[in-house]
């Protein structure tokens, strides 16, 4: 074949010189070869069917990626395969019609993981490939048990036997299984069981030399050596994968003596402001007028301006930092004392308010929406009164429908409860102030009167008090859950002790002076703190 050059001019510009120039290209013959490009080669087929440990795996993501890279995507149907356009029917099941060459799998699918395979599509061939999934290993849930508060050189025994491991078969069939079933083909741990347990001491009290006993095991004991905060993890492993869990030691005593009171008295009052608790009037042979603040940080008592009025089974209660002295009697006023007196800390003085409307003695009173409700006691019974700080004004309410003196009361969620009581020992009411409405509620389990309670953890701890059958003090601790409505014992008091008081400050009760014996002249100068974390240890974890 000879192909002839073509001459090709070229216009010169103004002033340049015209050039031409003659190529002329031969080449030697040879064989013309036709490629179409658009080539087809053979064809090949591919199943892909998704299992795990024989049973078809449905929703698995399929990718498929060729050799130029590009990706082709399907989702396993219920048997396990790829949904795909079918290209041939040999097996019944869906085939991929794909150009041969190899390429790469992966198969994805949650709590299965994901596996990459390659696979090799030959000329006019038909591959099955079966993608064989694992379930994930998942780790196991640590438990170390409730917190717990107890005394020092208690024993306890600590308790992981609610760890548990999400792999571990249905409970149904565990008692088919064997110890086959918890290895693997090397003879190693599968994950499917709890196989370790390790307890460590975290932190404990300065001074501690504790140590666990078999703290290689679910259960292992610990006897606290001192007062303070134990700390206890317990990690449990199934062999491939681990948790940890901790639980809360408090060791303290439920009843811890503080300074004593720097005169024996009962039937007295106490209210905190601030970091101090006012201890005010009562009685010891007399009838007294005393008042001593005591630092609740210090340990210690500073005595303060007594009362102008001397007095006895009062009550008391605190509004913007300033004691409203409520009620009482004394010699000069055997049926009641009507006289309000109100002690300013600051300035350690005392000024009046205006008098109650019907002068009372032993009967309970609460604060309630700014206002201090009265309710019953000796000189009106079934008297309900509210006195208003901030107007200095008193309104009188309906009337109660049992008429009650010697009793206690606490407000729980915007509702009063009088409990007890002389001729009502065991009876326990609800009073809402919305409805002024009544309502009976289970009846306290001890029945007593001069009893006095406080509420921690919106529950009522009901503390001693005198029980006319028995002619004495009582030790009972009672606590009223006014949501379940139910009582629980609580832990006794060291002696017997009735007309005491109480007041709750950091979570704790303080319980001063009081009577071992009500009207035996047995006056008490006691200063005690109360703990009910022992009484809620077996109701789970307290914040």
């Amino acid at each position: 074949m000879r192909v002839e050059g073509k001459r090709i001019k070229k216009r010169a510009k103004p002033g340049q010189m015209q050039a031409v120039a003659i190529m002329a290209v031969s080449l030697t013959s040879m064989p013309l070869i036709m490629i179409d490009e658009n080539p087809i080669f053979s064809k090949g087929s591919l199943v892909i069917k998704v299992s795990s440990q024989g049973v078809p795996v449905k929703g698995a993501k399929i990718t498929l990626i060729s050799p130029e890279k590009e990706k082709t995507y399907w989702v396993s149907n219920a048997k396990g395969y790829a949904l795909a356009k079918v290209a041939k029917d040999r097996t019944g099941n869906s085939e991929i019609e794909l150009d041969s060459g190899s390429y790469r799998l992966e198969v994805e699918k949650e709590t299965f993981g994901k596996r990459k395979i390659k696979v090799f599509v030959p000329e006019s061939g038909f591959v099955e490939q079966i993608v064989k999934l694992n379930l994930l290993n998942k780790a196991p849930i640590a438990n170390a048990g409730i917190n717990a508060f107890i005394q020092p050189n208690t024993k306890i025994t600590l308790d992981a036997s609610k760890s548990r491991d999400p792999d571990m078969p249905a409970e149904d069939l565990q008692a088919y299984l064997t110890e086959q079933d918890f290895l693997d083909a090397s003879g190693n741990p599968n994950g499917k069981r709890i196989e370790t347990y390790r307890w460590q001491i975290l932190s404990k009290p300065e001074y501690s030399n504790v140590e666990l006993v078999d703290q290689n095991t679910v259960s292992p004991t610990l006897t606290p050596d001192k007062e303070g905060e134990y700390i206890v993890s317990v990690t449990v492993s199934d062999g491939i994968e681990s948790n940890t869990d901790t639980v809360d030691i408090k060791v303290d005593f439920p009843y811890v003596r503080k300074a004593n009171l720097p005169m024996a008295k009962g039937g007295h009052s106490s209210n905190i402001v601030q970091k101090y608790a006012y201890i005010i009037g009562g009685w010891n042979v007399d009838f007294l007028d005393s008042v001593d603040a005591y630092d609740l940080k210090r340990d210690s008592w500073t005595p303060k301006a007594p009362l102008k009025i001397a007095r006895n089974h009062h009550r008391s209660f605190v509004y913007q930092d300033k004691i409203y002295v409520v009620g009482g009697h004394n010699k000069e006023f055997p049926d009641g004392i009507a006289t309000v007196e109100v002690y300013d800390p600051q300035f350690d003085s005392w000024t009046k308010a205006s008098a109650m409307p019907t002068p009372r003695f032993n009967f309970s009173g609460n604060m309630y929406n700014g206002k201090f409700y009265t309710f019953g006691g000796k000189g009106g019974v079934k008297k309900v009164e509210v006195y208003d700080p901030l107007t200095d004004t008193w309104e009188k309410k309906s009337d109660m429908p049992v008429g009650r003196f010697r009793h206690t009361g606490s407000l729980v969620a915007d509702k009063f409860y009088l409990i007890g009581g002389r001729g009502t020992e065991s009876l326990v009411q609800e009073y809402d102030p919305v409805t002024d409405i009544w309502t009976n509620k289970a009846p306290m389990p001890s029945p007593r009167y001069y009893t006095r309670s406080a509420v921690l953890y919106n529950k009522i701890y009901v503390i001693g008090g005198f029980s006319f059958i028995k002619g004495t003090g009582r030790r009972e601790v009672e606590a009223y859950d006014p949501q379940k409505d139910s009582w629980k014992m609580g832990t006794p008091l060291p002696t017997p002790l009735d007309i005491h008081s109480m007041n709750v400050y950091n979570k704790r009760i303080y319980i001063f002076g009081g009577e071992e014996a009500f009207g035996q002249s047995s006056a008490m100068d006691t200063n005690q703190v109360y703990n009910p974390l022992f009484e809620l240890q077996a109701s789970g974890k307290v914040e």
